[in-house]
């Protein structure tokens, strides 16, 4: 079956704006532009890549990694997969050639945009029996929130977007946060706040949901982020040798039992969606031994996705990196700042 393939890693940035006729900003245009064939990397010789003047690149993936992927019209594919699906993804699938009836109709994709809101981590860390944290609708409430969480708190934009409107924010900081606040509460409806659980290590269940509707366990992510919650990098490496580093921070059997309650759990948050493809959960094994189980769910394909298959299919390790350094081994030709390699 002839697949065509869109990386959109802005989609988070499309969902909040809610229209089919999206510009993002110039970074997140550029690092889509630097990472347009990354899909090459798990996608079949047959299949097509979406977007226009790649051919130089695709040229540049065959004489030097020995991967061939069509580019150009995607008029003839079979099915349509985007890293994330919004109004704005199947716009520009569509522009590219895909046929209507192989891209989700608008309501499945308000639906997907409703799931995708970070309200529906609540849902799952409810369900889990895990603190659930707050979706607050006023500055107010937020501040009364934060100042009866002593440990601190993550104020964050109801769509994700790798790190971008996540803010780390205690009672001694609470009053200066309030534009902060009521800006993403005053552009996106609500906040949503989120205790701290402190330092850890960052990693994810990955799930695949079929077109039938079931949901199972993919494997797992490790991987990197900042003090404010934005990604710096995966780690790419046999999926035993990433359980073994999890399992030195928590309980295996415990993480074992949350996983085979996520397959439910997400199986009914997902019931009657329309969605099928890859989707993730993140989670934190703080150092003081406490599992966060969900910090937020991703509902689409992931840089963890991206890591697993890297070594799954190529036999690559290192760490997957955004910007590394000239001597590392570049997945797709670097474009300005971005550089997505793997450095080994």
């Amino acid at each position: 079956m002839v697949t065509a393939r869109l990386f959109n890693p802005q989609n988070d940035l499309a969902l909040a704006a809610g229209r089919a006729a999206y510009t993002p900003p110039g970074a997140s245009a550029a690092f889509a532009r630097a990472g347009a064939l990354l899909p090459a990397w798990w996608s079949g010789e047959a299949d097509i890549i979406a977007g226009r003047g790649l051919e130089e690149d695709a040229a540049w993936l065959r004489r030097t990694h020995g991967l061939t992927i069509a580019t150009g019209s995607c008029a003839g594919a079979e099915a349509a997969e985007a890293w994330g699906w919004s109004a704005n993804a199947a716009s520009l699938l569509a522009r590219e050639g895909v046929a209507s009836d192989l891209l989700p109709c608008p309501a499945t994709l308000d639906t997907l945009r409703r799931l995708s809101h970070r309200r529906t981590a609540i849902t799952i860390r409810r369900a889990l029996g895990a603190d659930e944290g707050l979706e607050a609708m006023t500055a107010e409430a937020a501040l009364e929130y934060i100042r009866q969480t002593p440990e601190g708190v993550f104020a964050k934009s109801p769509w994700s977007c790798s790190g971008r409107g996540v803010m780390p924010v205690s009672n001694a900081d609470a009053a200066a946060t309030r534009p902060f606040l009521e800006g993403i509460i005053r552009r996106q409806g609500s906040v949503m706040l989120e205790r701290n659980s402190g330092t850890g290590l960052d990693f994810a269940a990955l799930f695949e949901r079929s077109a039938q509707g079931r949901v199972e366990f993919a494997g797992w992510s490790v991987f990197a982020s900042s003090a404010a919650g934005a990604y710096a990098g995966n780690l790419v490496a046999p999926q035993q040798e990433l359980e073994a580093m999890i399992g030195e921070r928590t309980e295996l059997a415990e993480l074992k039992s949350t996983v085979t309650k996520l397959e439910r759990i997400l199986g009914e948050v997902l019931a009657e969606s329309g969605y099928a493809g890859p989707l993730g959960v993140d989670m934190l094994a703080a150092d003081s031994g406490l599992l966060n189980p969900c910090i937020e769910l991703n509902l689409r394909r992931t840089m963890g996705f991206v890591a697993r298959d890297l070594n799954r299919l190529r036999g690559l390790e290192g760490k997957l990196t955004m910007n590394g350094p000239a001597d590392a081994l570049s997945l797709t030709p670097p474009r300005g700042p971005f550089n997505i390699s793997v450095m080994r």
